[in-house]
């Protein structure tokens, strides 16, 4: 593989091929340090960190309401909840989770690969829980017609 510049190289991926774990980086035309990287990483945490206030505010609605918890929509509404605070955990970090190795690509790095890979479950966890749990409420609602 040619030799990209540092200045050039935008991301990288792990593969395991031929028994061993191999990295790919991936080439486009703009440096990494341009400010798309900070402004993607601060929308990113600033909308994570509405979306955790929202879902904490439709916890507390649903909890003080009178039928509280004990109808199905409520318990599929605070699931859903839960799992957006889990992803929103996961990206409100404005980047400092990823490893420190990355600083040359990633704007704000300064965790390790231990809080990388805790962050990425967070974020994982969240979107498959919410993904599951949109899925539920659609079957709730064609059950109920």
């Amino acid at each position: 593989m040619a030799s990209i510049p540092y200045d050039e190289l935008i991301s990288t991926s792990a593969v395991w091929r031929d028994g061993r774990l191999r990295c790919l980086a991936y080439h486009l035309s703009f440096p990494p340090h341009q400010s798309h990287g900070k402004n993607t990483a601060i929308a990113r945490s600033t909308s994570a960190t509405i979306s955790t206030i929202a879902s904490s505010i439709l916890i507390y609605i649903i909890s003080r309401s009178t039928s509280k918890f004990s109808t199905t929509y409520h318990r599929i509404l605070l699931c859903m909840s839960i799992s957006d605070i889990f992803m929103s955990c996961g990206l409100i970090t404005f980047n400092a989770a990823s490893p420190r190795d990355v600083d040359y690509m990633v704007w704000n790095a300064r965790g390790n690969s231990a809080t990388c890979t805790a962050f990425g479950m967070f974020t994982a966890l969240g979107f498959l829980g919410g993904l599951l749990y949109t899925c539920s409420l659609n079957i709730n609602y064609l059950l109920m017609v």
